[in-house]
């Protein structure tokens, strides 16, 4: 903006001084957040995969707000991944929860996976979306760590796999993509 000087010291030195003192002051709470929400390991190397992982770190981190918006897309994101991986449609008008009931009857999806994917839509998605003034309502943390907890079992039913000789065994292969032999994978250990 034309004009306007920030006010702010921009001195190196003062502003790791200041991140230092923030990270001190939160480390047992995010590691407490982090121990506190389990995730899986391994997920497909996918377009969406990096966002996944990106919101468990917002939630360790306690960017709540950030952390269900991501939630939220990376649920849609596993959604159209369902429906393209099956050869299937979302129908004209059909929300999120007919489309979950559509799937869930199809035997694509189980019953606790459907429920997931219905709750982390039902977390206020407009209203994060737009912004609204009823998010300053919310008890973020909670919400938030729900979405997590709905994305990790959401991801813990489609990528499930087993591990033998050979390396990665995915179970539902068809949400996994192979080059040949070889499986592209992203690894969240930490």
């Amino acid at each position: 903006m034309p004009g306007y000087k920030s006010t702010l010291n921009r001195h190196p030195d003062i502003v790791e001084r200041d991140l230092r003192d923030e990270f001190d002051a939160t480390i047992k709470d995010r590691v407490e957040r982090y121990i506190d929400v389990d995730h899986p390991w391994v997920v497909p190397k996918s377009h969406f995969a990096e966002a996944s992982q990106e919101a468990v770190k917002l939630y360790r981190d306690g960017h709540f707000i950030s952390c269900i918006m991501v939630t939220q897309a990376v649920n849609e994101a596993l959604l159209r991944l369902v429906l393209k991986a099956n050869s299937l449609k979302r129908a004209d008008q059909e929300d999120t929860p007919t489309l979950t009931e559509r799937l869930q009857t199809l035997g694509l999806i189980t019953p606790a996976c459907a429920q997931a994917i219905y709750h982390i839509w039902h977390s206020f998605r407009n209203d994060f979306h737009h912004m609204n003034e009823k998010i300053a309502s919310l008890d973020l943390q909670s919400l938030a760590k729900r979405n997590i907890i709905n994305l990790s079992l959401i991801e813990g039913e489609l990528f499930a796999c087993d591990r033998d000789a050979r390396g990665i065994v995915p179970i539902n292969r068809q949400y996994w993509t192979f080059n040949g032999k070889v499986i592209p994978v992203f690894l969240r250990l930490s």
